[in-house]
């Protein structure tokens, strides 16, 4: 059997414990809070990530649609810039994907054949975790911006009152 068919066999318990793993990236009780609950409306975070995650695996597993694996990507980058974490831990989900796939998927007895669709893979897995970081970058420029004119607009607002007060 061939590494991308092993992969899409288990396709479905990959997502589920990279899932897991992800959740084990948050502090203390937080990340089972953030992902118990998955509904769109109640635990967005979790939603989300439940609801990306297997369309990025999907789509590295299955490169045919670049556009979806961007958009997926996106908005989890958009939830990593809100919440602080570093660029590393930001898109360092992505290697915990590679972990899950050494443990327990590419064992077989032709691992010469293997090895080379698992290089294949990581690379694959490499070039999300580049675009994902792009992306978190793209993210913090945008909200350092927003803070940087709520500053500006702040003491210019107060600079404002004390001329009117006490005159230019």
């Amino acid at each position: 059997m061939k590494f991308y068919e092993i992969l899409e066999q288990h396709k479905s318990q990959i997502a589920e414990k990279w899932l897991k793993a992800v959740i084990e990236t948050y502090p203390g009780d937080a990340g089972k809070f953030l992902f118990e609950n998955k509904n769109q409306f109640g635990n967005p975070i979790g939603y989300t990530f439940s609801k990306r995650l297997p369309e990025i695996l999907d789509e590295l597993i299955n490169p045919t649609e670049p556009q979806k694996l961007n958009i997926a990507i996106d908005d989890l980058m958009k939830i990593r810039a809100v919440q602080e974490f570093t660029p590393s831990e930001a898109v360092g989900f992505f290697f915990l994907l590679k972990k899950i796939i050494r443990k327990e998927y590419h064992h077989d007895e032709n691992a010469q054949m293997l090895f080379r669709e698992v290089l294949e893979f990581e690379s694959r897995i490499d070039q999300a975790v580049s675009l994902a970081f792009d992306i978190y970058v793209g993210l913090k420029e945008k909200i350092y911006e927003i803070k940087a004119g709520e500053t500006k607009a702040q003491y210019g607002k107060m600079v404002e009152r004390l001329n009117k007060k006490y005159g230019d």
